[in-house]
């Protein structure tokens, strides 16, 4: 019976793992707007990605990689990204802040259909908003729990704010 082998870490690169943990999770957030907006995968989409400078300056030379593996070109990187006019959104948490993917769906989208799933998410995220709320403004809950789930919740609550904004932003711009 072998030991466990055990991990080299001089061979690790820390830039390099965040570089593609961004990658992917971009990545993942194009190919799930692509999903939910049922758009073909044949067709090329433009993205941009609003974060700060370090996460940009890592993913923008990935955009050969967005292109092979999701027909997807970044436009424009970085806290001053332009976002499109008619654009699908994600929040994604960063580990500098949050990265926003902005698609842009203005060739593909129905705005009626779009306003009526914007509002719909808006809601749904408006009562998990106000559930957690509920939880962390209860004093049993908060001195009851351990201080790492109390931290998780407030955590979830942060970022899904951020997706609310993000929701009524784009409903802003479909009216």
């Amino acid at each position: 019976i072998a030991s466990w082998p055990k991990a080299d870490t001089a061979r690790q690169n820390k830039e390099i793992e965040d570089q593609f943990a961004g990658f992917q999770a971009v990545l993942g957030a194009i190919r799930e707007i692509r999903n939910s907006q049922n758009i073909q995968q044949k067709e090329e989409l433009t993205f941009t990605v609003r974060c700060d400078a370090g996460t940009a300056a890592l993913l923008e030379p990935m955009q050969l990689y967005f292109t092979q593996m999701a027909r997807a070109t970044g436009t424009s990187w970085g806290p001053n990204a332009t976002v499109p006019d008619i654009a699908a959104s994600r929040t994604l948490p960063g580990k500098q802040g949050p990265i926003e993917v902005h698609v842009d769906v203005s060739r593909f989208i129905d705005v009626g259909a779009e306003r009526k799933r914007l509002e719909k998410e808006r809601v749904d995220l408006t009562k998990f908003i106000d559930s957690i709320d509920k939880k962390l403004s209860n004093a049993a809950f908060v001195d009851k729990a351990p201080a790492e789930v109390v931290q998780q919740q407030r955590d979830k609550l942060a970022e899904l704010r951020s997706q609310l904004a993000s929701t009524e932003a784009s409903l802003k711009k479909l009216a």
